[in-house]
């Protein structure tokens, strides 16, 4: 969220409630930050294929499908460790 100050600005309240429109491409969404990272990818990488991801949730549900046989603790103690302990083949 570094590129402007307050990513709120970037949507316009409607009159229907909690939702809000996005400056940038008009959609209408009710979760701005999930939005606002959508315009902003690349900011959460897979540390085994270094895929970019705009949200870390993605990253999260990417680890589990595509690097699941990888235990994930792994990679939150020591990244370049658990890379040189891989099993050829898994990534």
């Amino acid at each position: 969220l570094n590129e402007f100050t307050d990513y709120k600005t970037l949507f316009v309240k409607l009159s229907s409630g909690a939702s809000r429109q996005c400056k940038i491409c008009g959609k209408v969404v009710v979760n701005m930050k999930n939005h606002y990272l959508y315009h902003n990818p690349g900011r959460y990488k897979c540390p085994i294929c270094l895929r970019a991801f705009s949200r870390p949730d993605h990253l999260k549900q990417h680890m589990k499908w595509k690097h699941a046989r990888i235990p994930l603790w792994d990679f939150t103690r020591n990244p370049a460790q658990a890379l040189d302990h891989m099993p050829h083949g898994l990534v």
